[in-house]
């Protein structure tokens, strides 16, 4: 059988070449903001391979009104995210008077016309057009991410960590110098 024959060719080759397609439940949103220099969505590898993508790959967030023709983010084939490694989105909108990359977003981040985010919005993550993951705020934070990278449990970030890992600030538990009357 000639697609028997394609996967045990894909088998041996990947280890060489380093990465496999990815597939429904290796990757999640693991952090998003839509205040500071730039809106971001970094996306997450949860496995121990290097995850190719290609555009079955989509973003999308809240449709404002019936009027919001905002596209969704279409991954680029050829995409890869690192073993337990982040990918960092930079949505952007343009206009008549700016056309071009803002200037804010790093190089290391993926640059992608497409929509903002907003003080109330949401993020899906579709694979296939099946969702796959979705980060929902109802206001404006600094970031919203996974308290550890990967894992379910969502917190506002107040210092964002793009293409990091996410970080949970301490609760001071000890005595505060702060006196509360």
């Amino acid at each position: 059988n000639k697609n028997f024959v394609l996967l045990i060719i894909f088998i041996f080759l990947s280890p060489v070449l380093g990465s496999i397609p990815a597939g429904s439940g290796m990757i999640v949103i693991n952090e998003a903001a839509s205040t500071g220099k730039y809106d971001f969505i970094e996306l997450y590898n949860t496995t121990n391979n290097d995850l190719l993508l290609n555009s079955s790959w989509t973003l999308a967030d809240k449709k404002e009104s019936k009027l919001d023709s905002d596209p969704q983010i279409e991954i680029p084939d050829g995409t890869i995210i690192p073993a337990h490694g982040y990918l960092l989105l930079a949505p952007y909108k343009t206009t008549y008077l700016r056309t071009a990359v803002p200037e804010e977003i790093p190089k290391i981040a993926l640059a992608i016309r497409s929509f903002a985010l907003g003080s109330q919005d949401e993020i899906n993550l579709f694979f296939q057009g099946k969702l796959e993951d979705r980060i929902i705020w109802t206001t404006d934070v600094n970031s919203i991410g996974r308290v550890t990278d990967g894992i379910d449990e969502l917190s506002v970030l107040l210092v964002p960590t793009p293409g990091e890992k996410n970080k949970t600030e301490q609760l001071l538990i000890e005595k505060s110098p702060l006196l509360i009357n």
